[in-house]
């Protein structure tokens, strides 16, 4: 009987952690896509303004959105999205 439940809580345990590992690879496949997509919108809402409207006061709130979303997924990692989106608001002056 004991060796059945041991045979058991193994099994369980292994789908467990072979599942959770490809949900948090997806999971985190979707996070970076999500950053990506929100980074490059926010590049071309730069451009779009900055270029050929020549203004610059709304658009900048839509940082926000990225930014937050990788500091929270993570933490201090999530500054690099910062810096960048940063970076190219400077230059692009």
């Amino acid at each position: 009987m004991e060796t059945s439940e041991n045979y058991n809580t193994q099994s369980i345990t292994g789908k467990s952690n072979l599942m959770g590992t490809t949900f948090q690879t997806q999971t985190e496949k979707s996070k970076i896509t999500l950053i990506a997509i929100l980074t490059a919108a926010a590049c071309f809402f730069t451009y779009y303004f900055h270029v050929k409207l020549g203004i610059g006061t709304v658009f900048t709130h839509f940082y926000y959105i990225p930014i937050i979303l990788a500091c929270i997924w993570w933490q201090k990692r999530g500054l690099v999205v910062a810096a960048f989106l940063s970076a190219f608001l400077i230059f692009s002056h």
